[in-house]
């Protein structure tokens, strides 16, 4: 199946959004020549983990990419600082850099 890239033109903060079928099998393919370091950090919801995470943690692990993950939990309650506060701690604890994904 092909993807279609739909272009969200936001002037200099423009990108490009995939759509298509099987995206997260195809993750590592797409991700890995972005990277500086062969590692990514992904931050989720624990509903969503359920469904997603394995699949796009394995199509990165199977190109030689760490991979570090974080769920929290689902819903608006999450959406605060006590929440934000414990991933940026998360991150450092990973030594997650500016240039990583």
């Amino acid at each position: 199946m092909s993807n279609d890239r739909v272009h969200v033109d936001l002037g200099s903060r423009s990108y490009d959004v995939l759509v298509g079928m099987d995206l997260l099998a195809q993750a590592a393919e797409l991700i890995t020549p972005l990277l500086q370091r062969k590692r990514v950090a992904i931050v989720t919801d624990d509903t969503v983990a359920g469904l997603h995470l394995m699949v796009l943690a394995d199509a990165l692990e199977a190109q030689g990419v760490s991979v570090s993950a974080m769920t929290i939990p689902p819903g608006e309650s999450s959406k605060g600082w006590p929440q934000f506060t414990r991933t940026v701690e998360w991150l450092l604890e990973q030594k997650i850099e500016r240039r990583d994904i």
